[in-house]
């Protein structure tokens, strides 16, 4: 690599790219095991991986925008709208009422199913709100002593990742929401201490 023919070693080259990363994607290297840390081809593929765009990934980013330091309230509505046209352009969906109402709503549905249930619906081809009736309909008349209520009971609308109409790409699997308890790629678990500095320090080498 370009790091390794310049001289530097491995680690040195970890401790470079973690300054020049942002503070979620350097607590996003502290979820690797304490033995990847320092490699930087596991850094990359995880690095790569953490920025592929779906249509997952970019519903999350627009129920998940929060305004930011600095954000006013146009501000902040422009960079709504700027992930919400990216969500939009990501799933195809036309621009146009009708079809912009039903993926609204097929989607909002979606939230509010199990996950087992929303893949069986959106396999059987349930992308508009016509189908996703019939075919939901259909399930559970094969299953006349399971309500809708009954399993949907208890589930929120933030409970899943993996909900989302066909348009999402039906390939649509669950995604894990990480937790990022540290900030730098450091050896394994410290004080909980460590959760309250931000940033942290570079790390060693051991």
């Amino acid at each position: 690599s370009h790091t390794t023919a310049m001289g530097f070693t491995e680690v040195e080259a970890v401790v470079m790219l973690y300054n020049l990363l942002t503070p979620k994607e350097c607590r996003l290297i502290d979820t690797l095991p304490a033995a990847d840390r320092f490699k930087l081809p596991e850094i990359k593929l995880l690095l790569l991986d953490a920025h592929k765009v779906t249509p997952a990934k970019l519903r999350a980013n627009y129920y998940d925008l929060k305004p930011e330091e600095g954000d006013n309230m146009s501000r902040y509505l422009r960079r709504l709208e700027q992930v919400f046209d990216a969500w939009l352009k990501g799933c195809n969906v036309e621009a146009n009422y009708e079809t912009l109402r039903d993926f609204l709503l097929v989607d909002r549905a979606y939230s509010s199913l199990p996950p087992f249930l929303a893949t069986q619906l959106r396999d059987r081809g349930g992308n508009t709100v016509a189908l996703l009736g019939e075919q939901g309909d259909s399930f559970l008349q094969a299953r006349p002593h399971t309500s809708l209520h009954q399993l949907c009971k208890g589930r929120t609308l933030t409970s899943t990742v993996d909900a989302g109409p066909p348009a999402l790409k039906a390939s649509l699997a669950p995604e894990r929401r990480t937790t990022f308890p540290v900030r730098t790629p450091s050896t394994p678990a410290r004080s909980s201490d460590s959760s309250n500095n931000s940033r942290g320090t570079p790390p060693r080498a051991s």
